[in-house]
């Protein structure tokens, strides 16, 4: 339970963004590597603490849920056990998926959003006399 406090306790906490603001830092992000740079490294340090933490909560919290039912061993049959066994395995690998397509389409979308951004530009651009 401490660890899900602490997560909050980080996003508040967390570094501003060296850009401005963190649509600029996470643009900067999706740009590639050449843009990396402009973001703070301790921001980029928080980001990596946040996201693994997290990770870490959620296994730690699919460990407790196999400990209590090996403790409910002598108490349940086992089939109750093995069906509670097979929910908490699916809604932890459910999250862990969730998390990673979520992380991809948002990352597409920054892309996207990035690749718009530089089109509208070299037009504005090229139209100028």
């Amino acid at each position: 339970m401490t660890l899900a406090y602490v997560q909050g306790l980080m996003g508040v906490l967390r570094p501003a963004a060296s850009a401005g603001d963190e649509a600029a830092a996470t643009m900067a992000t999706a740009a590639g590597p050449k843009s990396e740079g402009k973001k703070n490294r301790l921001r980029t340090a928080f980001e990596f603490a946040h996201g693994a933490l997290g990770r870490v909560t959620l296994v730690l919290g699919l460990v407790n849920c196999f400990t209590g039912l090996a403790l409910m061993r002598g108490i349940v049959e086992d089939s109750a056990i093995e069906a509670w066994a097979a929910i908490c395995v699916a809604w932890i690998l459910g999250l862990f998926v969730a998390d990673g397509v979520a992380d991809k389409v948002n990352k597409a979308g920054l892309a996207a959003r990035a690749r718009g951004s530089i089109r509208e530009s070299e037009l504005t651009a090229s139209t100028q006399p």
